[in-house]
This record gives structure tokens, C-alpha cells and sequence, in this order.
């Protein structure tokens, strides 16, 4: 009862990290048996625009050592802070995701840049992820699959490989494109119709 309000957000991000610890134990279980296909989703409305707050704030120090700014769009549009984007998943596959992606665009992006991702209600596009740098040449054709890096010291070459693996298990995928002049953009795609409603700063769609 005696704590002070930074004293409390920072106990609410020790028990984020500590869940987010126990759940990457947990995880590659998850994803062999996405490999398998017999991972067994439990679908619920996930807020996106949380998730993606949460994934900036754990990644700040990282987008910091580069002078970075982390950037939420809403339907092209500086994302509100009550902005509320759900989508049917699960909030864990979604957080990984973006976290894998976000992390991804930062290590990828030039110094004093931006990182943007965006939220859009159109059926083929739910959202992109944009940085300035661009794939390198040597693996671009093979840029999402397994244990496939290029020119970082510690790349495992599992980050995307696995963000696309969870976008499947959710029921989309994800694409790219790249070139030295626009940067890259990753796109969460749904390949089915979502119906999407945007009223003012809130966007609700629900695959079909």
C-alpha cells in the first residue's frame, strides 16, 4: 500500500518478464508441434495495438542503442493512446510474433531511424512492419525459412522462420518486400475475408 505508481509499473513489468520467461520454455514445444500441425489453437479477441505496446516496451533499451523511434499506426494514423485494434488468436502467439518482427526490424534498421508498424482494416492486410534497411541479397529468396541469417554475430536465423509458423497457426501468413531505395515491410496477411469495423479509434475484425 505504500508503493509509488513507478515503484508498481515496474512490479507489473517484472511479472510480465517472468510470465514471458515461463512461456519461452514453453515454446519450442509449441512450435514443434506447429511443424507437426497439431498445435491446438484457443481463440479469443487479442487487442494488437496492446500487444505491439508491450513488445516497444520490452524492446526500448535495443531501439535505443540505435536512436530509433518506435511508431504505432492506426489505419495511417498515429494509433491513439485508447486505440483499440482486436483480431481472433491468442495473445501469446501474437506477442511472439511481433516481438520476433519488431526485434527483427530493429536489428535490420540504420541508425537514428524509425520502425513503424501498421494496423489496417483491409481483408489482404491486416498489418505491416516497416524499417529503412533493406534484406540483405545473399537471402532474400530464403528470408523466412529455417536457420537462414546473414551478418549478425548471433543470429540464429529463427525469428522469422518461427513469426511465420505462429501467423499460419493463427490462420495468415506473412510476406515481404525489400529493396535498398523503401526499406522492407513484412505484412501480416489473412487469407480469408475479415470483417473489420473502424469507429474512431477503435478497430474490431474477426476473421471469417
Amino acid at each position: 500500500g505504500n508503493l509509488l505508481p513507478e515503484q508498481i509499473q515496474l512490479l507489473g513489468f517484472l511479472s510480465d518478464s517472468a510470465s514471458r520467461l515461463l512461456e519461452m520454455i514453453n515454446r519450442p514445444l509449441d512450435i514443434y508441434k506447429m511443424e507437426l500441425g497439431s498445435y491446438k489453437l484457443t481463440p479469443i479477441q487479442v487487442d494488437v495495438i496492446k500487444i505491439v505496446r508491450k513488445v516497444f516496451r520490452e524492446l526500448e533499451s535495443l531501439a535505443n542503442r540505435k536512436n530509433l523511434k518506435l511508431v504505432t499506426l492506426l489505419e495511417q494514423k498515429i494509433a491513439a493512446d485508447n486505440a483499440v485494434c482486436e483480431m481472433t488468436g491468442e495473445n501469446s502467439l501474437f506477442f511472439f510474433m511481433l516481438s520476433n518482427l519488431v526485434k527483427n526490424a530493429i536489428e535490420a534498421s540504420p541508425e537514428n531511424q524509425e520502425i513503424v508498424v501498421s494496423f489496417f482494416t483491409k481483408p489482404s492486410h491486416f498489418f505491416t512492419i516497416w524499417n529503412h534497411g533493406s534484406i540483405p541479397v545473399q537471402v532474400r529468396e530464403r528470408f523466412s525459412q529455417r536457420y537462414v541469417t546473414f551478418g549478425k554475430e548471433r543470429g540464429t536465423g529463427l525469428g522469422v522462420y518461427s513469426a511465420r509458423l505462429m501467423a499460419k497457426t493463427l490462420g495468415g501468413d506473412i510476406s515481404y518486400t525489400t529493396n535498398d531505395v523503401d526499406g522492407t515491410t513484412l505484412i501480416f496477411s489473412m487469407p480469408h475475408k475479415i470483417d473489420a469495423e473502424c469507429k474512431e479509434n477503435t478497430c474490431e475484425a474477426v476473421a471469417l
